[in-house]
């Protein structure tokens, strides 16, 4: 009686490996675009309340 094959637990293996790698490196890509915009809307959101501060003659944040 031979022992079965681990063939298919090799390549599936392989698959959930490369499955989480894609995951990671997508999550990491995500966040950096997310970071860029949010520090872009920060800056905006700054420059709005200054110019907001200006108009009604209050002393900026």
């Amino acid at each position: 009686m031979s022992e079965p094959s681990l063939t298919p637990m090799k390549d599936a293996a392989r698959y959930v490996g490369l499955l989480i790698a894609g995951g990671v490196i997508g999550a990491a890509v995500f966040m950096g675009i997310y970071k860029n915009n949010l520090n872009l809307m920060i800056e905006q959101n700054h420059g709005l309340q200054s110019e907001n501060a200006k108009l009604l003659g209050k002393s900026p944040i």
